[in-house]
């Protein structure tokens, strides 16, 4: 008889407790970087090995490279038959593994399997919906497993499933909270690096896997820090913070004392020309004497600031993009948290920060946005003007225009 050799990676302790549990529906509430992935892998190779049919879910079909080519490269000494273009494998020994995205749930009904994983459980849309109606009846013929694995994402129906495997009387059910620190392969300075630096919320969502309330929100304490009001001109050292905007969209600058921390002055106006926008924001330079400007600088931002460059402004652009801006405003979150600041009390400027969003991407990223029909444009002002404080005034002499 011909032994064929499959390696699969040694789970730790934390990992062991999941794989070994007896329940039938396993729910993982797991920080980042914690091995869910590595859980999924080891679980659905042994599957495929007894010969069972076993099914892999995904927010999104981005999600599924990862599991998929893992999975797939260990069971390649028991292939019959792979599907890259479908993700299907079917092995030797009669098992068989495929992945779904479950932004179409519909075209799976009526395919039974012996245990299914549902991976970022909390950032599937309408989990409910796919569960109850389309995935679990496919476990009914093998009377099958099931695992959910994600980090939370606020009080939702992930939420409801964690508190199904906290329910001591119901068997079924088992729930397994593990945070990144219980992963030995992550360095425990890189999770305290994280805490110093990222907002309190992501940190404990996404790290701690703890929920949150209104865990979209980005920023807390914003009425605490919304306590000032429009000063008049004083002797200082200013920046000013703008984030262009037209037709629909606002232009709106953030004045800040680099020495005090403090916003001092706001202006916010939309459907007038670039060239009269230019003179607002010269008039509001001339006003403060500020040292110099930090502006956007994405399309639109651009031909304004060589004109205002061409004028003799000190403006230093900030291109705004996806690796950029996260930093950005995880900079000015933490600051409005901690009450580092004090920001005007500027009603429009004040909700914009209360709707502002953190949202996760079907891929699995996150990105900083206004909610649908809102604006960012004073999120983005004050938060440049805030990055100016860090930039040594030096480099520029106030000059009047």
């Amino acid at each position: 008889m011909t032994t064929i050799e499959v390696k699969l990676p040694r789970p730790f302790e934390a990992q062991r407790a999941i794989l070994n549990s007896p329940a039938r529906f396993r729910v993982m509430r797991c920080g980042r970087r914690f091995g869910k992935t590595n859980v999924a892998r080891i679980e659905i190779v042994k599957g495929v090995l007894r010969g069972e049919l076993w099914g892999y879910f995904s927010p999104s079909y981005k999600n599924l490279g990862e599991l998929w080519r893992a999975t797939a490269n260990t069971l390649a000494p028991v292939k019959k038959h792979k599907n890259e273009t479908e993700k299907r494998f079917e092995s030797v020994t009669g098992g068989l593994f495929e992945c779904w995205s479950l932004d179409g749930i519909n075209v799976m009904r009526g395919r039974p399997y012996h245990g299914i994983i549902i991976d970022e459980a909390a950032f599937v849309k309408q989990l409910s919906n796919a569960w109850e109606k389309s995935i679990m009846p496919m476990l009914a013929d093998y009377k099958g497993r099931a695992i959910f694995q994600s980090s939370p994402n606020g009080y939702d129906y992930f939420y409801t499933l964690c508190m199904l495997g906290m329910d001591e009387l119901n068997t079924d059910w088992a729930h397994f909270h593990y945070t990144t620190l219980d992963n030995p392969y992550i360095a425990p300075e890189e999770v305290e690096l994280a805490r110093k630096t990222l907002p309190q919320r992501a940190f404990l969502q996404e790290y701690m896997a703890e929920f949150v309330e209104d865990a979209g929100g980005v920023f807390r304490n914003v009425s605490e820090v919304h306590t000032g009001a429009i000063l008049k001109p004083y002797t200082g050292k200013f920046v000013i913070g703008v984030d262009w905007g037209r037709s629909n969209d606002f232009t709106v600058l953030s004045v800040w004392d680099t020495d005090k921390a403090i916003e001092v002055d706001i202006d916010r106006f939309n459907q007038i020309s670039w060239e009269l926008q230019r003179e607002r924001l010269k008039s509001m330079y001339n006003k403060w004497g500020a040292q110099f400007i930090v502006a956007e600088a994405n399309s639109i931002g651009d031909v304004n600031i060589e004109a205002l460059q061409r004028d003799g402004l000190p403006v230093v652009p900030f291109t705004t993009t996806s690796k950029t801006k996260a930093p950005l405003i995880d900079a000015f979150s933490v600051a409005v948290e901690r009450q580092e600041i004090a920001l005007i009390d500027y009603p429009s400027a004040k909700a914009e920060m209360q709707s502002y969003q953190l949202e996760r991407l079907p891929s699995g990223m996150f990105r900083y946005t206004a909610p649908s029909g809102g604006h960012d444009d004073s999120v983005i002002a004050r938060a440049l003007g805030y990055y100016g404080i860090s930039i040594p005034t030096q480099i520029f002499e106030p000059i009047l225009i």
